[in-house]
């Protein structure tokens, strides 16, 4: 590949490409200019023919991503600084006869990473600016034998087909958009399409494929799981699950001047919800690092204002032992 090759002489930059080009400027301005394009390039790359990429190494999987300004967050991953719990899940639970359901795709990391061992993956993302991202990065690796087993869709995961209101505290596409934010605490909306869940794993149903679903929707998962705890436990799929308590909490009690009682309701119905979830959770839970979910003490850690475990990992292989 070309690069550029640059030759400083009386405070003056010439730089040369490889196929001859060349561009010539004071060293403040050569500057100027790099963060000016660095920042242009950031904003503006899911929108172009021929996007700049970065090729991410994790583990055995290799894939190409736009860039942009979550470079940070692909290098944290390779270094294993990001969620490295969820990707043991993977490696443990998928297998090339799996199919797999990444609820809450972001830009695509677990997504591209699971396409290398399932046979099936389907990508669910409701935020329109990480869909953008994901699909550019999808594009860019279209070439390969892996991307042809993913399916994506620009919805969120409900109970029902219809629509949702999606927010973010921000412009969105920070993987921090939610279906259970309150108007006062987010910049931006959007009314997003929802599909249902249950809906799209009957088609599984008595094929005997191993299915694993993986929910990470920003404390919309204390709406979803509640509505398809039946028809879910019945599946028998394994689940691998982030509950945000602190989301879902800042929702039914928004006011943090409420009284004594107001959070202390609010308490009580985390830990309700919590026991609800573990009741309909297919196989035992345990934590992504193993140990076993104990839900009595995860019941008083949401009573007493303690932080309950997040990351819960519901597998067949996982259920026995203590």
């Amino acid at each position: 590949m070309s690069v550029w090759s640059l030759h400083y002489a009386n405070n003056y930059l010439q730089g040369k490409y490889g196929d001859g080009e060349e561009v010539g400027l004071s060293v403040e301005k050569m500057w100027s200019l790099s963060e000016a394009v660095r920042t242009w390039t950031f904003s503006n790359a899911v929108t172009l023919e021929h996007p700049p990429h970065k090729t991410i190494r994790k583990n055995n999987a290799v894939f190409d991503v736009v860039v942009s300004d979550h470079l940070p967050f692909w290098r944290r991953l390779e270094k294993g600084k990001w969620e490295p719990g969820t990707f043991t899940v993977l490696d443990q639970l998928l297998t090339t006869d799996s199919v797999y359901f990444d609820i809450g795709t972001w830009i695509g990391p677990t997504l591209m990473y699971a396409a290398h061992k399932a046979d099936i993956c389907y990508g669910f993302e409701p935020d329109p600016l990480a869909f953008r991202e994901l699909e550019c990065n999808l594009k860019l690796n279209a070439h390969t034998a892996w991307a042809k087993n993913i399916l994506i869709e620009n919805k969120a995961v409900s109970n029902q087909n219809g629509s949702i209101v999606l927010s973010s505290r921000g412009e969105g596409g920070d993987s921090m958009s939610s279906t259970i934010l309150n108007r006062s605490e987010s910049q931006q909306h959007w009314n997003v399409e929802t599909t249902d869940l249950v809906a799209a794993l009957s088609p599984l149903a008595g094929k005997n494929r191993h299915v694993l679903l993986k929910i990470d929707i920003e404390g919309g998962e204390y709406e979803l799981l509640p509505a398809v705890s039946g028809r879910l436990k019945d599946s028998g799929c394994d689940i691998c699950l982030s509950l945000h308590p602190e989301i879902y909490l800042k929702s039914i009690s928004p006011d943090i001047s409420d009284g004594v009682s107001s959070r202390l309701r609010a308490r009580i119905k985390l830990a309700l919800m919590h026991w609800h979830i573990y009741r309909m959770m297919p196989h035992r839970p345990r934590t992504k690092d193993g140990r076993r979910i104990w839900i009595f003490r995860e019941i008083c850690k949401c009573l007493s204002g303690v932080k309950p475990e997040k990351d819960w990992v519901s597998a067949k292989i996982w259920s026995s032992g203590n």
